[in-house]
């Protein structure tokens, strides 16, 4: 693992799995809120002089692409944690605590009953774990 670890770009491979966990921050269920609202909105004030039934099969279209569209996010967020039920359970639990609970310093400290500087070591390692299980480790 040692060896394999020398051959990836750190800084990158952070960059890259920070990317895939903020999405486990994001509210899924308001922005499906929100597409709803905005399609539904756009077809409906846009309607002019067209027919009832033309507004609701454009309707129906725009509700399928959505729905697909939350399908796949779905299934995004189940491969992350998929990948994250991978990891040790405290790698784990720390990348939680930062992406999906938003813990502060100091809440970090009294959960994991270690200093800031250990914190952020192990969430490193974490990061760099999580991104050779996803494969989107960045070689040098």
């Amino acid at each position: 693992m040692k060896a394999l670890e020398d051959c990836i770009d750190v800084r990158q491979t952070r960059r890259e799995v920070q990317k895939h966990l903020k999405v486990l921050g994001k509210r899924m269920f308001r922005s499906q809120i929100l597409d709803y609202m905005s399609i539904s909105g756009s077809i409906l004030s846009g309607s002019g002089n067209h027919g009832s039934a033309d507004n609701g099969g454009k309707l129906l279209k725009a509700m399928e692409k959505a729905e697909q569209k939350n399908a796949d996010i779905q299934t995004y967020i189940e491969s992350l944690m998929n990948g994250l039920n991978k990891l040790e359970e405290e790698q784990r639990d720390i990348l939680l605590a930062k992406y999906l609970y938003k813990l502060d310093d100091e809440e970090f400290e009294e959960q994991f009953n270690t200093s800031m500087r250990t914190i952020y070591t192990y969430i490193k390692e974490a990061e760099i774990d999580l991104a050779i299980i996803l494969g989107c480790a960045v070689f040098k």
